[in-house]
């Protein structure tokens, strides 16, 4: 069924059924936002005006585009900000991370002064130490 071009009755109409009945917002609430956010757009302001809260599972919709797509469309910087670098580091693991990107990239990332300005003074000493 297209909602385009039939105005904002049958949007409408799609809007107050799917708000009213949570199991559809489950089912397709990510579908109606991706492919008709028109219609999503009304089923947001209905809920905000009776105070339902929305609830659609978007997995299906992220399985279907691929997670990369979605990402892609998201913004990396955007996701990362959202979740924050300390939470990417506690699920991925410090160790992990470095393998990953190696050490030489993550000194040059985060600069050889602010690497330095974070040591403690006993780990400047040892520094030191090893550099003589």
């Amino acid at each position: 069924m297209s909602l385009k071009g039939k105005g904002s009755c049958r949007r409408s109409a799609v809007a107050r059924l799917v708000l009213e009945q949570p199991e559809l917002q489950e089912l397709y609430g990510g579908w109606l936002a991706s492919l008709h956010p028109a219609a999503w757009k009304e089923v947001e302001t209905m809920a905000r005006t009776t105070r339902r809260t929305l609830k659609f599972d978007i997995r299906p919709a992220v399985e279907s585009l691929g997670l990369d797509r979605v990402l892609e469309q998201v913004g990396i910087d955007r996701v990362l900000e959202q979740v924050g670098i300390d939470r990417v580091i506690e699920q991925v693991g410090i160790d992990r991370l470095i393998e990953q990107v190696g050490e030489k990239e993550v000194i040059r990332h985060f600069g050889l002064d602010r690497l330095l300005a974070s040591l403690s003074t006993a780990e400047r000493k040892e520094l030191k130490r090893r550099l003589e």
